[in-house]
């Protein structure tokens, strides 16, 4: 990647292996710069490259991270952030991507290259044991079947208990994990000139999800003038990881996929086609609050997406005087979903009330998006040392959405509560527009580059699944917002020193977003407010990234990464208030203006050092390792509307891992620790004050506290 001239990060299997990481929350702590926002289920997670991302609970829009697996690009969050699986490398791709990258991403992508078959057998078989039950397992077989026929098969196992203590009796502890994969893969080299690769995958997961800590901070739970308080049932013990909860939260997750590439080299060029169809279904159930009975008596949603895919590339031969690829891509992604909310808002604290007093909204949504795009990519070598590269992409979008809502009436004692009306929406809308990039690139040295770019990415209009939009189209709002619109200007250097032993790569940026996709309050003044997917006018993110890799000795190897990242919405009027702001606060009419307020889940200042220390036992057979690392980021405010109940502390996690090799590589053990100092942290914070004073909800990853365990690998 020293060649390539924009910024990314570079990860291999097997470096994950020796972290023994095997989930994308794993970047986090290895990539300054590119978080993860956990959301209220477990398919609601949201990823951010720079300080950008998308958040929603609409099922209809992109998000500004793409992944991109064997070339296939999945856009349903919930199933492209299962575990990975016998792994070649993970890229991450900063900034407005879609030249070469399949469908377009306005803030970076996520790239996963899986291991492909060969003709020599290999096989594996891992194990591992850890805190709170985890067990996972991994293996692979690869071999070939015939001279032109090679097969490889991997699997995966992924299981722990609960990490949420539940003080309700007889209640299970929450956000455990139950989680497992298979891929098979075959390459056919059907003669010289012509090779087909098919990939065919199936993953689940199923997890009583995305329960948080409760943390309560009323000073007085019996307090009269608070109509609630005194019928709160809440959690003891530890404040921050217990939970007190008689009703369930699940997410389940089933994906299956196929993807088939044929590479023909067509004289010097190269063919590339690459298709593929992929199944998902996504349901979950939450209802959780953590203080005993609530008023969600049901909140359920199921969706089910099917997607398809065709690219085809073709590929100048390289080394010419102007190197280049042209390709076409059409993508077509069906989604069918029902969700389903009963209220009972006497329901709080106390036992079940009568049928009567409940209040049940019914929405069944469908969504069609199909994107057909033609791009070409050219770069003129000026001379032996300078570069000149030119991309651009034409895109052409259809998107149609039906939303209907049913929704009896409620009784007058639920009025407060901003309901939805019956209603349905029926749109269709279309879109074209151009995007690309210029890039100028110098050679200073044989080890040194240097380069500059301008691009202008492009994500599709998004269609708002909100049951809500159903009132806002009746105020004449459109119910598919427009595209958002990245502009990157970045200036990096790619270098190596000393034979090579030390690389460091440095990038700094800015980007402005045009009609970024957030959620934002659509409510005439003294009406409930709505929420829903909208548009802000601007949005800017700008900063510095610097990585650094040294090998200080035969036995040692450094590294250090950082990032400064400073984002804000330019211009973003009729945000949502948060609970309790004032007037004198900035809430007026129900809404706010974040005009130059930070974004959200974006910390400033992120960084992480390591070191590998290799000893070779000679007698033994053997070579020992140890490997620690130290992950540190700033606060972060996770509330959009910028609630002080939403911000989350700076953190520093240290990780250490010891073990043995075989000098033959047959087998490896490992020992791990996770959270070494054992520092309290959490991945999002949700306010809770609208129910409780003050009190709020903390999101908590497997490593909130310490972890330990051990890990083994045999090779055949």
């Amino acid at each position: 990647m020293q060649d390539v001239p924009i910024s990314v990060a570079v990860f291999s299997g097997d470096e994950l292996s020796l972290r023994n990481e095997n989930e994308i929350s794993a970047l986090v702590k290895i990539s300054p710069g590119f978080t993860i926002k956990d959301g209220s289920s477990d398919n609601d997670r949201a990823l951010y490259i720079r300080g950008v991302g998308t958040q929603s609970f609409s099922r209809g829009v992109d998000q500004s991270v793409s992944v991109v697996v064997d070339g296939a690009v999945a856009t349903s969050t919930g199933t492209s952030l299962l575990d990975f699986s016998d792994i070649e490398r993970v890229e991450i791709l900063r900034g407005p991507q879609g030249m070469l990258f399949g469908k377009n991403a306005s803030a970076g992508v996520l790239n996963v290259t899986t291991a492909k078959p060969h003709q020599d057998f290999d096989m594996a078989l891992g194990i591992s044991y850890g805190s709170k039950e985890e067990i996972k397992t991994h293996g692979f077989f690869n071999g070939g079947i015939t001279e032109d026929l090679a097969a490889r098969f991997s699997f995966y196992t992924s299981e722990r208990d609960g990490i949420i203590s539940n003080d309700y009796p007889g209640g299970d502890d929450y956000n455990d994990r139950k989680e497992w994969g298979a891929r098979l893969q075959l390459d056919y080299a059907i003669s010289d000139d012509l090779d087909v690769l098919v990939g065919l995958s199936h993953a689940e997961r199923d997890v009583l999800c995305c329960v948080g800590g409760v943390e309560i901070n009323t000073t007085d739970p019996t307090d009269p003038t608070d109509p609630f308080a005194f019928t709160l049932q809440t959690p003891s013990g530890k404040e921050e990881d217990h939970t007190f909860e008689n009703d369930t939260s699940v997410a389940d997750t089933e994906l299956d996929t196929a993807i088939v590439t044929f590479n023909y080299q067509w004289g010097d060029h190269t063919l590339t086609s690459i298709t593929s169809y992929a199944e998902s279904r996504l349901e979950s159930d939450y209802r959780s609050v953590g203080i005993g009975r609530t008023l969600l008596v049901a909140n359920t949603s199921v969706d089910d997406i099917e997607q398809f895919t065709q690219e085809i590339r073709l590929t100048s031969p390289g080394g010419e005087a102007v190197d280049y690829q042209v390709g076409l891509y059409y993508f077509d992604k069906t989604l069918d979903g029902t969700s389903l909310q009963v209220l009972d808002v006497y329901g709080v604290g106390q036992a079940p009330v009568p049928d009567f007093i409940y209040a049940t909204k019914l929405a069944i949504k469908d969504v069609d998006s199909k994107s057909y795009a033609a791009f070409g990519q050219a770069t003129w070598h000026v001379t032996d040392t300078t570069r000149l590269t030119a991309g651009l992409r034409y895109n052409y979008e259809d998107i149609d959405l039906g939303i209907v809502v049913t929704n009896p009436e409620p009784p007058p004692a639920l009025l407060f509560i901003p309901f939805t009306t019956a209603g349905e929406v029926i749109e269709n809308r279309t879109d074209n527009a151009w995007s690309g990039r210029l890039i100028l690139e110098h050679d200073v040295t044989d080890q040194v580059m240097v380069y500059g770019s301008i691009a202008r990415g492009y994500k599709a209009p998004g269609a708002n699944t909100l049951s809500a939009v159903v009132d806002t189209h009746a105020l004449g709002l459109d119910a598919i917002i427009d595209p958002e619109i990245p502009t990157n200007f970045e200036v990096g250097l790619k270098s190596t020193w000393w034979d090579h032993r030390m690389m460091v790569n440095a990038a700094m940026f800015y980007t402005e977003f045009e009609d970024f996709h957030a959620t934002v309050s659509t409510n005439e003044p003294g009406e409930l407010p709505d929420f829903n997917l909208g548009n802000v006018d601007e949005m800017r993110s700008q900063g510095v990234e610097l990585e650094m890799n040294f090998k200080a000795s035969e036995n040692w190897l450094l590294s250090a990464n950082v990032a400064y990242i400073d984002a804000e919405y330019s211009s973003y009027e009729g945000a949502q208030c948060y609970n309790g702001q004032t007037e004198a606060q900035g809430c007026v009419n129900d809404s706010q203006d974040l005009s130059g307020k930070e974004a959200s889940n974006s910390p400033d200042w992120s960084y992480n050092v390591s070191a590998r220390y290799d000893r070779s036992i000679t007698s033994l057979g053997v070579n020992a390792f140890a490997f620690a690392t130290y992950y540190w980021q700033d606060e972060v405010q996770y509330s959009v509307g910028g609630n002080p109940l939403s911000k989350g502390d700076s953190f520093g996690l240290m990780d250490l891992t010891l073990g043995v090799e075989s000098d033959d590589g047959k087998y490896q053990v490992q020992v791990f620790v996770k959270n070494l100092f054992d520092e309290f942290n959490v991945t999002s914070v949700s306010d809770l004050s609208s129910i409780v004073p003050f009190s709020k909800v903390n999101s908590l990853g497997y490593t909130y506290e310490r972890r330990m365990g051990v890990a083994a690998t045999y090779r055949f």
